[in-house]
């Protein structure tokens, strides 16, 4: 059974890179790469017996704090900039963005926040 999984870092981690090019080792982890895709996969097999795909992602600030996960997004998106301006860019990157979200995150500021950008969309 193939399994998927995404990887979201942040704009200082390099852990989906360092994986891809092969400049870290873990195969003592029982990690080893069966195929890699130029930027964005990779598919793992783990102790021998499980084949995982792995998409790469980025985590972003936004302006107004929120975080936007890119899926399937390799290249680094910066931090800081307005909630509709890092969407627009997640998916003009061939990306999908998720909100993040967790209990009493989005209440009060932020959560209007949220419900204006949705509710313009």
């Amino acid at each position: 059974m193939l399994k998927l999984a995404f990887l979201v870092e942040g704009t200082s981690s390099r852990f989906f890179e360092q994986l891809r090019d092969g400049t870290e080792d873990y195969s003592a982890m029982g990690l080893s790469i069966v195929s890699r895709n130029e930027t964005l996969g990779l598919t793992l097999v783990y102790r021998n017996t499980e084949r995982i795909c792995l998409i790469a992602g980025k985590q972003v600030a936004t302006q107004e704090r929120l975080e936007v996960l890119g899926l399937a997004v390799g290249e680094s998106i910066p931090d800081g900039r307005p909630l509709r301006e890092t969407i627009d860019r997640i998916v003009t990157c061939g990306g999908f963005p998720v909100l993040a979200w967790a209990p009493g995150k989005w209440w009060g500021q932020r959560g209007r926040i949220v419900r204006d950008f949705v509710d313009a969309s």
